[in-house]
């Protein structure tokens, strides 16, 4: 198999980047574009920058995990747990 190809699109919204798979078919500009909206209204990210120089250690690590995000998301949830602060139903343990 290819490596993914990456194509862009120019909507009202902004760019919106989608990468295709062989064999599968881009979403229409509509599907995008509803896709876009919902991660908007619905989503919040955070960005995570590493230092390659001070911590590789972290990066590595990082590197090993299979579920990064849901490894974060369980370390926030332990760490609200012993504030004594609800999860979202996250495991606290």
């Amino acid at each position: 198999m290819n490596a993914p190809e990456n194509l862009t699109r120019t909507s009202s919204g902004g760019t919106i980047v989608a990468t295709i798979e062989e064999g599968k078919t881009m979403a229409t500009d509509a599907q995008l574009r509803a896709n876009y909206k919902y991660r908007k209204q619905n989503e919040k990210q955070y960005f995570l920058g590493l230092s390659r120089t001070t911590r590789p250690k972290m990066i590595d690590y990082m590197e090993s995990l299979d579920n990064k995000q849901g490894y974060i998301k369980h370390l926030i949830a332990v760490d609200m747990k012993s504030k004594g602060l609800e999860t979202d139903g996250l495991d606290g343990e």
